[in-house]
């Protein structure tokens, strides 16, 4: 019998992804569908949406970047660090624009006249300033990007600081704990200094202050692994959820930083919870609109349901959604998935899902 090629061992693996792909979509087609609400219209042709997020008390938070189309974006040039390619975390001219703060049926809005970074994700800090993080920065020989800022009430800057590099989730608590989860790129990036490993990702999973400082690493509990690539984070008052890969382990982080986990093994995009019962959101392999419901045991989750996601028009979410562009993006803050798709804002609240 004669070894298969790496050419016959690719279309024989890529064959049996198909055939998984196919199977989940099979599922999915046969599972009931849970329509989300539409709730609001965000953006126009006048200005380029540069980041959109849910602050803790379910706002939707829409960066707008004023648009001179005679200009390149500040994410246009890219620039090497280590082994990745990365765009710019700041803008090499800062640049004006708008933070629209969305309600279900206001909308406010804060002017910053001078905004440093590329593309950042805005969260809400206490005392009525903000948060603003690019989600790259470069080592710089250990003068790092600071890819963090804190804008006060009028949008003038308070103070930045770097917060590590590949941001894949960045989310705020009321009392102001700014939480962050890294993808691979920045749990493994080497910034080594004559005193040690300065790469404040390494944990995975991240809580810093408003200040600046540090006050918390993800160590995972004995049943559960590292985190070598943060795939979601749920910050729910002060309680913070998030499953990453390898194992993708449900882990609950309490106020007191007491660790808790359940074992999943579902890749998902984003998770909500009510009560006894979570939601893993999205997924590979033809997922990305699919909701497993599971409730909790001590030890193990049970699951009650799988479920489609769809929007008030009967669409399904597009795929694209699971890249977390500022056009789709699904995202989940306590027991309410949000949902943007073409400049319009979609909600639902597990709390109301069946099974």
């Amino acid at each position: 019998m004669s070894t298969p090629t790496n050419k016959e061992r690719f279309a024989g693996f890529k064959r049996r992804m198909d055939e998984r792909n196919e199977a989940v979509r099979r599922e999915l087609d046969a599972s009931p569908a849970a329509t989300m609400s539409w709730t609001a219209t965000i953006g126009d042709d006048d200005t380029d949406v540069d980041s959109v997020s849910v602050s803790h008390d379910r706002q939707l938070l829409v960066l707008h970047r004023h648009v001179d189309h005679n200009a390149a974006p500040p994410s246009a040039e890219h620039r090497e660090a280590g082994r990745w390619r990365y765009p710019n975390s700041g803008s090499d001219t800062p640049y004006p624009a708008d933070l629209i703060v969305h309600t279900s049926g206001t909308q406010t809005s804060i002017k910053i006249p001078d905004l440093p970074l590329t593309r950042p994700v805005v969260q809400p800090l206490p005392d009525g300033q903000w948060l603003a993080v690019s989600r790259h920065a470069r080592f710089n020989n250990g003068a790092p990007d600071h890819n963090a800022v804190v804008l006060d009430a009028t949008g003038a800057i308070v103070r930045s600081f770097c917060i590590g590099t590949s941001v894949g989730h960045v989310q705020t608590s009321p009392s102001g704990a700014i939480w962050v989860g890294h993808r691979d790129e920045g749990i493994f990036a080497t910034w080594r200094t004559p005193d040690g490993d300065a790469n404040p990702g390494r944990a995975g999973i991240v809580c810093w202050s408003p200040l600046g400082t540090k006050t918390w690493d993800y160590a995972p509990p004995p049943e559960a692994g590292p985190v070598y690539d943060c795939y979601s984070l749920n910050v729910a008052a002060e309680t913070v959820w998030s499953s990453y890969y390898a194992g993708f382990p449900v882990v609950r982080v309490d106020p007191d930083r007491t660790v808790s986990s359940w074992p999943s093994g579902e890749s998902v995009h984003a998770l909500a919870v009510h009560e006894n019962r979570i939601a893993l959101i999205g997924g590979n392999s033809g997922a990305h609109d699919r909701i497993l419901l599971y409730e909790f045991g001590d030890s193990a989750l049970t699951k009650v349901a799988t479920i489609r996601l769809e929007l008030p028009d009967g669409a399904r979410i597009p795929d694209n959604s699971i890249a977390q562009t500022p056009a789709w993006k699904v995202e989940a803050r306590g027991n309410v998935i949000h949902a943007v798709a073409d400049n319009n804002w979609f909600t639902l609240d597990i709390a109301n899902l069946n099974g």
